[in-house]
Parts: structure tokens; sequence; C-alpha cells
């Protein structure tokens, strides 16, 4: 198991390094492209390059050559240079035609000796030349599959169909039905009753088939047109179920399976063959329908997993072959969903021994459905629309979905993680095909490169046996919003962004709740590790998710991808696309904030848990986390002057300031008398005074550098420097009293009056020296209190020798503030010119 794991991981790294080295691949490749288009569109409308001189004009001079043997002379008269075309018209017209005089006559076996000289350029107003574009928008697409819905015509106008048209086309769909319907209960009544033998059933349902074909065929090219369509698809599917009952399933009239199958694939190819030489879609559908109908209706209720499965994956190669020729996607969906869905209905019945056999043919399934999905546009050189990639990824969540339960009840863990590496690995094997036959369907070869990155990376996390949904959301999340990105598809970026809610969603309501709720720690550090781990794997890959698609939509707003929808150089036209609902910078703006939210709510948890090794460290490390925060957006508005970077600096801040003074308080068991009830300790004071620490630090930082960020920011930097003050008087003042209360109670009051004579000086110090007169009237308030309290309160039952050191010290403060007016102050009775008198209101 061990060299198990270390061969998965070892070839994990090597399909990520493989992924890189494709996507800068796929980008050197686009650049190449977009200088070819641009070198075509200036050789067109006669342009020079940037490194070359303007070409010299051709002289207009008639040349007369001689003509080949038996042919009249040749006459090579270059025309007159037209004049450049208006810009408005630069791409609405063709270059004009050559003049009749100048014509050219070939010899029938070899060129002339000497050949005359090139004709002049002709400027060219067509646009420029770049990649195969859908030739229908994605609009246009669902209209055309409307149309053919409702009246079995892609191109006949829906508001011009008439009620004859309607009607005529479902009445005959709704008898081909129930023709066919009608011979399959015909065979089920006749097995009830023994009327007629296996033999006979199925000669009299292969007549009645080839009876409906022969007719419908007949009827092509005229007025019933309609109903031979109907009638061919109606034999197709009645030879199907005369073909699957003579089988070893059915009737056992043949055992041998391969001819039965034979059998069947004459049939597929016939399907294929008249609806591609018909060029009617009604015929592969109905032909297709009555083709995965065949198990249901005859259904004997035991399983043959093997017959019914490559019965299946005969009817999706016969979808194939068709697709090779006709992009019908109609049926290309059909054969999905009924593949699928016949899959997963026969799964009722499947046991473990089943397992070789059904992941055998559920692989094919999805390498089938797989090629369905790209082999008509590779093949007519044209580039995937989104229906083509929402396909191809519903395909391998499909494939994935199903294989995944099925291989971990065989084998267990960590055996699925071979089916997500083997994904991976199939797609970036098509990147490496694709791109070596030099294939640029852009959106295609991204899509291949999201789904490679997608299986890849979850890869690890099932290796490591982890609850794997939400990572697995969230990593799809991101390819979403990566491809949408890449591709300019809007409404890739909006599935992206609506799985992302869902991400959010999941990690609100059920992984905190989860894992965080009620959750302490382990009894040994060992544990809690383990448990760390599994709960960084879901939580660290989402958010770092979400930071993947926030850098994505700030990229795309710093490259203005979204500028402008179905501009040069898009590949997903205006047409094929949804409006935007989330511009780029709001939807960066958005993941920006629920990053920051989830982030700060694991850490919040995560600090929780482990700090009940040791509590009284928690608070502290609380808060560290709330002021990080808050230091983190005070950066981002001194870097980008944002003032929603000030409001959540403010606002965090706030956080940490009330949660240390009411939450912190209450955990250290702060009395009503305003002290600890614990026993003083000078380690617990420590890890108090690193709690209030870095919140006094952050408001001392933001008041010192926002000092001097404008007026838009002046009350901040107050608002900072008193908070930062009020903070800091409160906590020294509690801080004191607590150890006074424990150590030397007689002299509590004493003390603190003595601390409060020092706040006051310091304050009436500071507010004369930088000339902050709200501070000066703070310490003067102060020294006011002081006063009073010490005459009132402190001298009544305070031993002698305490209110001499009480007197004394609250003296040399008073002293101090004395000194500070009379060294520092400014003269108040007008001596000084006004302009030097004008005070500040804030620090």
């Amino acid at each position: 198991m061990g060299f198990i794991t270390f061969l998965t991981l070892a070839l994990v790294v090597v399909t990520v390094w493989q992924i890189f080295s494709i996507r800068s691949t796929v980008e050197s490749l686009g650049r190449e492209l977009d200088n070819i288009r641009t070198l075509l569109a200036r050789l067109r409308i006669g342009v020079p390059a940037p490194d070359q001189p303007p070409a010299a004009s051709p002289v207009p001079l008639r040349q007369e050559h001689p003509a080949a043997p038996g042919l009249p002379g040749a006459v090579l008269t270059p025309p007159p240079a037209p004049a450049a075309p208006e810009p408005a018209a630069a791409h609405a017209r063709l270059p004009p035609p050559l003049p009749p005089e100048a014509t050219v006559a070939r010899a029938p076996s070899r060129q002339p000796d000497s050949m005359p000289p090139p004709l002049p350029r002709q400027p060219c107003d067509l646009a420029p030349i770049g990649p195969a574009r859908p030739r229908s928008a994605l609009g246009e697409t669902l209209a055309m599959i409307w149309k053919w819905f409702l009246v079995g015509d892609e191109f006949r106008r829906v508001h011009g169909a008439t009620e004859r048209a309607v009607a005529a086309t479902w009445l005959m769909r709704l008898t081909i039905v129930f023709l066919v319907g009608a011979v399959a209960y015909f065979l089920s009544w006749s097995i009830e009753h023994g009327l007629v033998g296996p033999l006979g059933r199925v000669g009299i349902s292969t007549l009645f088939g080839v009876g409906l074909l022969i007719g419908g065929l007949r009827l092509l090219g005229g007025r019933w047109s309609l109903i031979g369509h109907g009638f061919m698809g109606g034999g197709l599917a009645v030879l199907y179920f005369s073909m699957y009952a003579v089988g070893p399933m059915m009737f056992k009239l043949i055992s041998s399976v391969p001819i039965v199958f034979g059998l069947m694939a004459l049939v597929t190819v016939a399907a294929g063959v008249l609806s591609l030489r018909t060029g009617s879609m009604l015929v592969a559908i109905l032909g297709i329908i009555g083709g995965f109908s065949t198990p249901i209706l005859l259904s004997t209720g035991e399983s043959n997993f093997p017959v019914l499965f490559a019965y299946i994956l005969m009817l999706d190669l016969g979808i194939l072959a068709i697709a090779l020729k006709k992009q019908w996607r109609i049926l290309n969906y059909l054969g999905f969903v009924f593949t699928y869905g016949l899959f997963i209905a026969a799964m009722k019945k499947y046991t473990v021994s089943d397992f070789n056999v059904v992941i055998f043919f559920l692989s094919l399934f999805f390498y089938v459905q797989s090629a369905v999905v790209y082999l008509h546009n590779i093949r007519r050189g044209i580039h995937s629309t989104l229906l083509e990639i929402l396909h191809l990824i519903f395909n391998a969540g499909a494939y994935a979905l199903l294989a995944y339960p099925l291989i971990k009840r065989a084998a267990g863990n960590p055996y699925p993680a071979i089916l997500t590496f083997g994904l991976a690995l199939f797609f970036i094997l098509h990147l490496a095909v694709f791109l070596r036959r030099r294939i640029t369907d852009r959106p295609l070869l991204l899509s291949l490169m999201a789904l490679a990155g997608f299986f890849a990376t979850i890869t690890f996390p099932i290796i490591m046996d982890k609850d794997a949904r939400t990572i697995c959301l969230s990593l799809e999340a991101l390819m979403f919003v990566w491809l949408g990105g890449r591709i300019r598809c809007q409404f890739l970026r909006l599935l992206g962004h609506a799985l992302f809610f869902i991400v959010f969603f999941r990690l609100a309501a059920w992984d905190f709740v989860r894992n965080y709720h009620g959750a302490g720690a382990p009894e040994s550090m060992r544990l809690y590790l383990a448990s760390m781990a599994d709960r960084l794997w879901t939580f660290g890959v989402a958010i770092a998710s979400v930071f993947g698609a926030h850098y994505v939509e700030r990229r795309a707003v710093r490259e203005s991808l979204f500028a402008a929808a179905g501009a040069q150089g898009s590949v997903i036209q205006a047409g094929n696309d949804i409006p935007a609902m989330f511009n780029p910078p709001v939807a960066a703006e958005i993941f920006f904030w629920g990053l920051i939210a989830s982030l700060c709510v694991y850490l919040q948890c995560e600090f929780d848990i482990l700090l009940d090794y040791y509590r009284p460290l928690k608070p502290a490390a609380l808060t560290a986390v709330w002021c990080a925060f808050a230091f983190f957006f005070l950066f981002r508005f001194l870097s980008e002057r944002r003032q929603v970077m000030l409001g959540a600096c403010l606002l965090f801040a706030a956080v940490a300031a009330v949660k240390a003074v009411f939450a912190d308080t209450a955990i250290w068991n702060m009395e009503e008398r305003f002290f600890f009830d614990q026993a003083y300790a000078p380690l617990d004071s420590l890890m108090r005074w690193l709690d209030f620490g870095a919140v006094l630090a952050l408001f001392g930082l933001a008041w010192h550098t926002l000092r001097g960020a404008g007026k838009a920011t002046r009350p901040v930097p107050s608002l900072f420097g008193y908070s930062g003050l009020a903070l800091l008087f409160f906590f020294a003042t509690l801080e004191a009293n607590t150890l006074l209360h424990w150590k030397l109670p007689v002299f509590r009051d004493g003390g603190l009056s003595m601390l409060w004579a020092v706040f006051a000086a310091s304050f009436l110090a500071g507010g004369i020296v930088f000339e902050v007169k709200p501070l000066r009237y703070i310490g003067l308030t102060l020294f006011t209190i002081v006063v009073i309290k010490i005459f009132l309160v402190d001298l009544h039952g305070m031993p002698a020798i305490y209110r001499v050191l009480a007197m004394a010290a609250t003296g040399l403060c008073l002293l101090a503030g004395a000194y500070a007016y009379l060294r520092f102050g400014r003269q108040q009775d007008g001596d000084e010119p006004a302009e030097t008198s004008v005070e500040r209101e804030h620090p």
C-alpha cells in the first residue's frame, strides 16, 4: 500500500507539472497565432509590417508575353491600384474583381520560360483570417433545435409554422411510437399465451420492420417525405427489437453472442447510413430511441451485464459514426442520457462480482461519449461551442460519480484515486495529441486542461482518505471560473460563481459545525495534529480555491477581458453566451471578502482548539488574529487608497478592542470592584499584557501611519489615538488594581492615585509638546480627579508612610505638568502672532 501511495503521489506531481507545461505551450501557440493574424491582415490591406518599409508602387506598364503553342497571346495588364477602402466599410465588402483584359492563358503542359511579373497586390476588405469560428451562436443553435423539435425542420421559421405543419409532424411521430409499441407488446403477448413460436415472433417483427423501412424509402422526395422519414425510423426501431430478441437474452434462437451483435451492428450501420444519405435527423433519432428502448420493453428481469452493455456500446458507436459526418446535437444528447440512464437502472442488480465487467463497459461509454463531443469539430476544423464544453464536463462528471462508488465498494481506499488520476492522464494525453497535431480549438484545449487539473488535484485528498466533497466542489468552481475567464464565457463564470456559493454555504452550515462545534483539544498533540491535517485539507483547499478565483477575476480586470463581449480575439461570440451578471471587478470584490471571512473564521476556530493545551494564551492569540487582519487592511489602504479598506481596518480594530475589554476580562474573572478574582501571577499578567498589547500596538501604528495620509482620513488618526490612550488607561488601572489588591491591599487606593497622576502628567505634557488642546484638557481634568480622590478617599484609613508616598508622587506629577507648561507651552496672552497660536485639534 505504501508503494502504491508513493507511486501515485509521484504520478500526481508529474501530472501537475505536465499540465503547467502544456498550458505554457498553449499560450505560446496563441501568441504566435495572433501574430500571424496581424501579419495576414496587414498583407491583405496593403499595410507594411512595422519592421518593413512601405512597398514601392508597381510600374503600370503593359507587357505582352508569347503564348503557348496553339493558344492565343497572353496579355497581362496590371489594373490601376484602387483607392484605399473607407474605414467604415473595412470589413463589409469583398475585394474588387480584376478587369476583363487582365486574363492569363496557361499552357497545358509546362510553364513558359520567363514568367511575367506578379500582379500588384489588391486591397482586401475581408476580416482578418483567424481560427475557425462556430458556425452558429449558442442562441441560434438552440433555436435550430427548437425548430426541429416543433416542426421537424431546423431552418424553418417558427413564427411561420402553420397548424398543419406542427400537427402533421407530431401526429407522425406519435404514430411511429405507437406502431413500434404495438410490435413490442405483440411479442410480449404472444410469449404469455404461446400463440407464436420464438422463430415466428422474430420473423413477424423483422418483416414488419423491413416493410416500414422499404415503405419509408419509397415515400421520400415527394409530398409524403415526412411520413417516409417516420416509417424509416420506426422500421429501424423494430429491427432493433428483432435482432435483440434473437439473442441469448430473449428467445435464444442464436446462442452465439458475436453473431447477435453482428446483426445489431448491421442495423446500427443501416440506421446511420440511411440517416446520412437522406439527411434525416428524425430517422437517426427514432432509430436510436428505438434501439435504447429495446432492453426496457423486452426486459426479462434477469441481469446479464455483458450482453446489455455491449448492446448499449454498439448504439453509442453508431452515434459516434453519425457524429463524424453530422453535427446533430439532439442525437448526441439523447445518446448521453440513454447510455447513463440505462446504466444506472441496471445497477439495481449489481453485485461486487460484476465489478470487472461493469467498470470496463462504463469506461468505454465514457470514452465514446468524449469522442462524440469533439471528433466532428476536429474533422471539420471548427471551434467548440459552449454546448460541447458542457457536454464534455458532464460526461466526465457522470463517469466519475458512477465509477467512484463502484471502485470504493470493490477495493476500498485509496484505490478510487486511480480513477481520478486516470481521468487526469486521459485528458493530458488528449491535450498532447491535439497539440502535436496542431489543433487550435482553444475552448476544447482549455477545457481539457481544466479537467486534467481538476482531477489531478483531487487525487491526493482521495489517497489520504479525506472527505473530498467540499474540496471537489471548490476545485470544480475554480475550474469553471478560470475556464470562463480564459475563453471569455460568461455562462461558465456564472456557473463557477454559483458553485462557490454552494461552497460557502457548505462551509458555514456543515463543515464548520461538524469540525468545530463543541470540539475540544484531543488527549495528545499527536491526535490534534492528525485532526488538524484533516481540517486543513478541507478548509485549506476551499480557501485556496476562493483565492484563486479572486486572482482570476483580478487578472480579468487588469487585462480587460470582458470589456466587450464578442470582440476581436474572443473565443466565445457574443450571441454564444449570456449577459454578465457580475462584472470582474464586482466578482473580484465578492471573492476577496469571502476569502477574508472564511480565513478569519477558520483561524479563530483552529486557534480556539489548539490553545486548549494552554488556556492563558488563548485570549491573546485570538485577539492577535483580529489585529493581524486589521494590520492587513491598514497596509492595503496605504497602498491602494480605498476607503473600504480603511473601513475594514476600523471594523476589525473595533472588534479586537471590544473583545479584549468585555470578553477577555470576563475570561479572567473581573470582579465588580475592578480587579481579577484570581491569585496574581506574573505569567498570567504577561498573557493579559500580550492580549491588550496587540490592540494597543495596532492603535498606535494606525495613528502614526495615518497622520500624514491626507484630509480624507483626518478624523481617523484622532480616533485611533484617543481610543488607544483610553484603552491603555483602562487596562493599566485594572492591572494595577489587581496587583495591589493581592499584594498590597492597604495601598490600593493610593497606588491608583499615583498611576492616574502619571497618566495626567503624560497627557498634559503630550498636549503641550504636540500642541493638542483636547489632550491637555484631559490631563488637567484627570489631575483634578486625582487631587479630589486623594483628599476625600485615599487619606482615610491609609498608613502614614503610604500617605507620604502618595502625596509625594502626586506632587512630583503636578510639578512635571507645571514644568511642561513653563518649558514648552506657548503664550496665551496674545504676545505671539495669531498664526503661531493656532493649535491642533487632534494628535
